[in-house]
């Protein structure tokens, strides 16, 4: 696992390319590193770059599977007081008793609509409001089916993502650390080069970032006295 936030490292990583392009040609050290860090650099980034830009879809596609599921379990609640009524025996506790398992609901969403297939009446007619009942859940469910397929696709995708970035960022971090040391030796810890790869200074705007950079995490305002802090995500 690497010691330095992924966010940072980021923001290393072209500077640390850059300086040592730059430097190489004062010492044979620092030359050294022109097989090993510029791909290292450019494996990190490109993992790392593909898994922000993903983000953003990843979370639409979640809040719209759990939207889609959410709905349908409100249908699904929305007929239980009507069964409970008619059907003796039926157990409204086994519908929806997982509302935070998506997979679950849509097992729910499927068993009722079976329930409402075949229930019958005392007079072993179908139930009055089969029909409207199945027009009303049969939507809902195909809506919950391809959404949360769809957001799990979606998972499979940016976990992916996030790992290939973790393990680049893993090999990179060392490469960066080592590079550093050697920089200190090179050309001193007062160097304005080896300050700018200091973890330190990540969170600072440096002329060798590029335009993908990240931006620092933005600073959690403190509670007021007495107030709630907030949850979190």
């Amino acid at each position: 696992m690497a010691t330095t936030p992924a966010w940072k490292l980021r923001r290393l990583a072209t500077r640390a390319k850059r300086v040592q392009e730059r430097r190489a040609s004062e010492s044979p050290v620092l030359a050294a590193y022109s097989t090993t860090l510029p791909p290292k650099v450019d494996a990190f980034v490109a993992a790392y770059d593909a898994a922000a830009k993903y983000e953003n879809t990843w979370r639409r596609e979640m809040r719209e599977g759990k939207g889609a599921v959410a709905a349908l379990l409100r249908h699904i609640q929305s007929w239980l007081p009507l069964l409970t009524r008619d059907l003796p025996g039926f157990d409204p506790s086994t519908f929806g008793d997982k509302p935070d398992v998506p997979d679950d609901v849509i097992e729910d969403g499927n068993r009722l609509a079976e329930v409402l297939e075949e229930a019958t009446t005392a007079d072993g007619k179908p139930l009055a409001y089969k029909l409207a009942a199945l027009d009303a859940l049969s939507p809902s469910l195909v809506a919950a089916n391809k959404e949360w397929s769809e957001a799990e696709a979606a998972d499979a995708t940016y976990q992916k993502l996030l790992k290939e970035s973790r393990a680049t960022a893993v090999v990179l971090d060392k490469e960066i650390q080592t590079f550093r040391r050697s920089l200190a030796h090179a050309v001193g810890r007062n160097d304005k080069d080896f300050q700018k790869l200091r973890v330190e200074r990540a969170s600072q705007k440096d002329d060798e970032d590029d335009a993908a950079a990240p931006s620092p995490p933005a600073p959690i305002t403190p509670a007021a006295e007495g107030a709630a802090l907030p949850t979190g995500r």
